[in-house]
Order: C-alpha cells, then sequence, then structure tokens
C-alpha cells in the first residue's frame, strides 16, 4: 500500500500558494501556481495581479490563496500497480442542484480493487466509500453526485496535418 509523508494537519502548515487562472481566446484553460510568503498581503497580490495581466494575452479570472501541509516527495512511497499513474483517475463528478455549479473530485492512481478489466469503478470498496464521504465532508454546498468514472490522461494536439 502507498504511504503518505504529509505531517500532521495540527503539526502546523508548511507552505503557501497563490494559484492564477487563465483562459485564452481558444477557451483553453490553465492555472499556474507559485510559493509565497505566508505573510503576502493583499496589495501584493493585487499587484502580482495586474503585472501578470499586463503580459499576458490571456484573460485571467480566478486567484487563489492556500495553505499546505507538505512532507517529502518520495516516489518509493508510492505502490506499482496496474493504475500507478498520477494521471490514471477515478473521476467522482457532481452538481449543485440550487445553482447548477458543477464540480469533480479525482483519486489519482486509484487501487487496482477500484476499477476493474473493463475500467468500470467498483463503488462497494470500503476505501471509495471511505473517500467519497470525505470529498462530500468537505464540500462548501451540497452537491449531488452525478456519475463516477475512471479516466486516463490524454494530451490535447491542435495541430493541424498538411
Amino acid at each position: 500500500m502507498a504511504t503518505s509523508t504529509i505531517p500532521t494537519i495540527l503539526a502546523g502548515e508548511t507552505g503557501y500558494f497563490l494559484s492564477i487562472s487563465w483562459i485564452d481566446e481558444n477557451e483553453i484553460e490553465y492555472t499556474d501556481t507559485i510559493r509565497v510568503k505566508a505573510n503576502v498581503s493583499i496589495a501584493e497580490i493585487q499587484a502580482l495581479v495586474d503585472a501578470s495581466q499586463a503580459g499576458s494575452n490571456a484573460s485571467s479570472y480566478r486567484i487563489e490563496f492556500s495553505t499546505s501541509w507538505e512532507g517529502a516527495k518520495s516516489s518509493g512511497n508510492a505502490t506499482s500497480a496496474v493504475h500507478e499513474s498520477v494521471k490514471d483517475k477515478v473521476r467522482y463528478s457532481m452538481k449543485d442542484l440550487a445553482t447548477g455549479a458543477y464540480e469533480q473530485a479525482y483519486m489519482p492512481a486509484p487501487l487496482e480493487a477500484w476499477v476493474d478489466a473493463g475500467n468500470i469503478v467498483d463503488i462497494t470498496q470500503a476505501t471509495y466509500i471511505a473517500w467519497k464521504a470525505a470529498v462530500d465532508a468537505v464540500k462548501k454546498a451540497v452537491f449531488t453526485p452525478l456519475n463516477v468514472a475512471f479516466v486516463q490522461y490524454s494530451q490535447r494536439n491542435d495541430s493541424i496535418s498538411p
């Protein structure tokens, strides 16, 4: 079983991050995240947003400030299994029926027991049930589950053949 190196949450945060989300004229979205100091001010954040926007052809539309608890990066703690890539994911889709907001949560590199040979997610697995309950518990609003699917990474290619 893969293990985590994230320290106990009560031990105190270890990092602060600022993310700016962008959309280009082709409606392709991108989010860039940088590590920032713990006491970054609103004025400093606004100055970064303004300077970033001034230098981009894309439109910035969201900024997030987050706190993290980080452990050591160690691929040795990961398990070599059928779905070992973080780009292989179980996607849990949900919707807030009151507002129409649609959100997804992902489990990267799901356990083999979660996904059968036909790439169907087994929602009866105890670890899946615990994960879904934890996702539901931290959501800001009440979301209605829509579906669960196994998805694999695919890179978009906008090239045109001659």
